[in-house]
């Protein structure tokens, strides 16, 4: 047996082990549930996986790792999906229709870089922060904790987080909505004190994810919250839908899309319940 084939052999044995099957990559080995035995490798460029690999990522899509549930918190980008007011909404154009003479779709669209769910850059608040492509991905993944603050009012305060800081958590996720406003612009949304910033980073938080558009007011023109964020070193992520999202801890997955030198990118943000 050669060195190719004894690695694939070691990975499907490893894979077993654990309950999975496996997708094998150049740069290492990602595991998805089901237990298949994978048989037949084929190579396309520098990637080799199994005939039956489809099926399985989309099972993997819907029941997770180990069976866990994957939750989408992301909202849907439509040419109704409300926007900031005066900032770009979202559309698209189909550039080539399927038919005789085309073999395919494609299609284009335009939005603004904080469009529905979305990761803001320290560019966005700081004209010498980093641009969205140039961030530490690592805060964007991880265990995180989902606060339910409904009811709240229209400021969160760092009392308001007392009991949900009890233990240490990097990631927190804020949900103010009782449902999310897919369908209208809602300016009187919830937004995020200073001291309640200042609170978590000095909890260690790396990321502060909220539901509402923004950690500030609509008519914030100093950006209070963002600057704070910034001081931190903290990631920011918002319009995330929590609607149907119980309190407590998830592995959060939320990366955004590596748009060079811009100020925030969308973002397909899941969680995915613990063990």
């Amino acid at each position: 047996m050669d060195r190719p084939q004894r690695m694939v052999r070691q990975g499907q044995a490893r894979a077993r082990r654990l309950g999975c099957c496996t997708l094998r990559f150049d740069d290492g080995q990602a595991a998805l549930p089901g237990g298949n035995d994978f048989g037949y490798m084929r190579r396309v460029g520098d990637r080799r996986y199994d005939r039956g690999a489809p099926d399985l990522v989309a099972a993997a899509a819907q029941s997770g790792h180990h069976g866990s549930m994957l939750r989408d918190i992301t909202q849907i980008l439509t040419a109704a999906t409300p926007m900031w007011p005066g900032d770009t909404a979202f559309s698209a154009t189909r550039t080539w229709d399927y038919g005789p003479d085309c073999p395919v779709n494609v299609s284009a669209f335009s939005a603004s870089t904080h469009a529905g769910t979305h990761a803001d850059a320290p560019l966005h608040y700081d004209p010498e922060g980093s641009g969205i492509d140039a961030v530490a991905l690592s805060a964007y993944i991880g265990i995180a904790r989902v606060v339910d603050l409904r009811g709240c009012g229209p400021v969160v305060t760092p009392d308001m987080l007392a009991p949900a800081l009890a233990t240490p958590c990097e990631r927190i996720l804020l949900r103010t909505y009782d449902r999310f406003p897919h369908d209208y612009w809602a300016a009187d949304f919830t937004t995020v004190a200073v001291d309640t910033i200042v609170h978590l980073a000095a909890r260690r938080v790396v990321l502060v994810g909220i539901d509402s558009p923004s950690l500030d007011a609509q008519d914030s023109k100093s950006m209070d919250a963002h600057l704070a964020v910034r001081t931190a070193g903290m990631a920011i992520l918002e319009g995330l839908v929590l609607d149907d999202v119980e309190a407590g801890d998830y592995e959060l997955i939320a990366l955004p899309l590596k748009l060079g030198g811009l100020d925030a990118a969308p973002v397909r943000a899941v969680l995915r319940d613990l063990p």
